[in-house]
């Protein structure tokens, strides 16, 4: 009579996960398999064949239930062999902190770890467990913020793939170069649908603009540039369609726009050109900002501007304050913090702070942009690497 082969650790490991079974299921073959493990293999590979022979199973399997009672006890056998000291098969209860072994009682008394520093392992334990809940929450914080970073470089490639052309085709005066607000455009119909195949259509370094326009929010008096990244304020002999004011996103009354994208979390840069414009204002409002019944700064917005000759910086509150002592400035960089509840004011390279807001933002805000001008605010393209 052969005799039984005794068991070995490969008879209780997965040959998909390579790890001891869990929930093992029994194929129509005889291989057996983790429950998740061959359903996430049938799904990738979108069949149902066995990864080992190839042979297709028609129905679900079943739980492999004696399997399944070996691997536990298996388990457990191992942690129990695990747990003791080889030298003096006793529980090993602490940790030499010196040489970062697990010990048990005899041994902390030898000569070896004698004067050696000793803890309880479950105090080890609970201390590296709150390490790693601390690393756990810091890199879910890093994964929302790569996310939302992916998202918006999504959009903004979209964007210069498609908007030159949709923004071309309801420009009300078509021999103009630049595009003059009317009719609603239908921006969810173009970003509705992309995803990161986009990245497989563009080349792996771009010039993009962090900020663009959305002209659906221009005032009548402004017109923006086909991309748009480019607002000025109209002649009056330009000015057209100013009856049709029946747009609750559009500012009314007041020359301004605001930024597609708004923000809630992260942080977010944008550098704009202000060099020959001699009225303008830009920061950022919150998403509830006042449209209508005012010709002034709306409520809402926290911003820096020019009128003239006077700099200065002005919040919600409307309180206006000159700041003294700067040049005019050609390129203001908007540095926006919302974790920290930062919003400074800088110029190109960071080395001049102009002045810096400290505010809880609780709402949605979206890059703001003022003028009263001819003379153009144009946001300023940035370089963009990304691995595809």
């Amino acid at each position: 009579m052969a005799s039984k082969r005794p068991f070995c650790d490969a008879d209780f490991l997965c040959a998909v996960c390579h790890d001891v079974f869990d929930r093992p299921v029994v194929l129509l073959c005889g291989h057996s398999f983790c429950k998740d493990c061959i359903e996430r293999y049938w799904s990738v590979n979108d069949s149902r064949q066995c990864p080992m022979c190839r042979q297709t199973s028609a129905n679900t399997p079943s739980l492999n239930l004696a399997l399944g009672n070996l691997c536990q006890a298996f388990l457990h056998h191992k942690r129990h062999l695990e747990e003791l000291c080889e030298v003096h098969q006793e529980k090993r209860t602490l940790v030499c902190c010196d040489d970062e072994q697990l010990l048990c009682e005899i041994c902390e008394q030898s000569e070896e770890h004698r004067n050696h520093t000793s803890r309880p392992v479950q105090e080890v334990v609970e201390e590296h467990k709150g390490v790693l809940r601390s690393e756990l929450d810091l890199l879910k914080e890093n994964i929302e913020l790569m996310q939302q970073s992916d998202f918006e470089c999504d959009l903004l490639a979209l964007k210069m793939n498609n908007f030159k052309d949709t923004l071309a085709r309801v420009q009300c005066k078509p021999e103009d170069p630049e595009m003059t607000p009317g009719d609603l455009i239908d921006i969810p119909k173009y970003v509705g649908n992309f995803n990161h195949k986009v990245w497989q259509k563009i080349r792996r370094s771009i010039i993009y603009t962090p900020v663009v326009l959305d002209p659906n929010t221009a005032n009548f008096h402004l017109t923006l540039s086909v991309d748009p990244t480019s607002v000025r304020n109209l002649n009056k002999s330009e000015v057209i369609n100013e009856q049709s004011n029946n747009n609750i996103e559009r500012f009314a009354d007041c020359p301004c726009v605001l930024g597609y994208v708004g923000y809630s979390t992260g942080k977010h840069t944008w550098d704009v050109d202000v060099e020959e414009n001699t009225s303008w204002m830009v920061g950022v409002a919150v998403e509830s900002v006042q449209r209508r019944g005012t010709s002034g700064l709306p409520s809402g917005v926290w911003c820096i501007g020019l009128d003239g000759e006077v700099l200065s910086v002005t919040d919600p509150l409307e309180s206006r304050v000159p700041l003294h002592g700067f040049v005019k400035p050609t390129v203001v960089r908007v540095n926006l913090d919302l974790s920290a509840g930062r919003l400074s004011f800088s110029d190109l390279l960071g080395q001049t702070v102009y002045h810096t807001f400290t505010h809880n933002f609780t709402e949605k805000v979206f890059p703001f942009f003022y003028t009263k001008c001819h003379f153009p605010l144009t946001i300023l393209p940035k370089s963009f690497n990304k691995e595809i």
